[in-house]
C-alpha cells in the first residue's frame, strides 16, 4: 500500500498512514509537526520538496539500506501537500537484474559469434566450394552480421543505462530509420 502523508505549508508533518509509517518508520507521538525533510534528508530530495515538479523522485529508504522509496508531491488542500510514498525495491531490482542479464548475455554471445563469423568467412572465400553452398553460406553471414549488429546495439543500451549523465537529445529522421528495416522483411 501507498504511504500518505498530509504536510503543512512548512513542510511539516500533520498526518500519516500507516503504510508510511511502515515505509519511513515514523512514530505519531514523535513525529508529527517535525518537517520531512529532517527524516529524508537526501540533496535532491530536499530540492524536490522546494519545487515538486514532474512525476516524482526516487531515493533511497531510510528503514533499508538496499530499500528504494518513490515519492510524489503533490497539492492537497488549502496551504496543504500530499506525499505519496511507495516501495520500489522489488521493481529496481528486477530492473538491474534485466540490465546485468542483457549487459552479461551480450559480452557472452560476442565471443561465439565473432567465431562462427570467421568460419563463415572463411568459407566463403573458398574458390572450391560446391556453388549449392554459396546461396546458404551468404546468407548466413547475413544472418550473423545481423546479429552482431544487435549485439552491439545491447551493448550500447547497457551502457547508455549505466550512465550518470543524460544523453543529448537530438532529432532523428525515422523515416531513413525505417526504410532498411522494412527492406529487411
Amino acid at each position: 500500500a501507498d504511504g500518505g502523508i498530509i504536510l503543512n505549508a512548512d513542510n511539516e508533518i500533520m498526518w500519516f498512514n500507516r503504510a508510511a509509517s511502515n515505509l519511513l518508520g515514523l512514530d505519531q507521538s514523535t513525529d508529527l509537526g517535525h518537517r520531512l525533510d529532517n527524516l529524508l534528508r537526501y540533496p535532491d530530495f530536499v530540492e524536490y520538496l522546494k519545487k515538486p515538479t514532474g512525476d516524482g523522485i526516487t531515493v533511497g529508504s531510510p528503514r533499508h539500506e538496499t530499500g528504494w522509496l518513490h515519492v510524489q508531491i503533490i497539492p492537497y488542500g488549502t496551504a496543504q501537500r500530499l506525499a505519496i510514498v511507495r516501495d520500489i525495491t522489488h521493481e529496481k531490482n528486477i530492473e538491474r537484474t534485466r540490465r546485468d542479464f542483457v549487459a552479461n548475455a551480450s559480452h557472452e554471445l560476442r565471443s561465439p559469434l565473432t567465431v562462427i563469423s570467421g568460419y563463415l568467412d572463411t568459407l566463403a572465400e573458398d574458390r572450391d566450394m560446391p556453388g549449392s553452398w554459396r546461396a546458404p553460406i551468404d546468407e548466413m553471414q547475413r544472418q550473423a552480421e545481423r546479429m552482431t549488429r544487435i549485439l552491439r546495439d545491447l551493448i550500447e543500451l547497457t551502457r547508455l543505462e549505466s550512465a550518470e549523465a543524460s544523453a543529448p537529445r537530438e532529432f532523428v529522421d525515422v523515416s531513413s530509420v525505417l526504410k532498411p528495416i522494412v527492406k529487411e522483411f
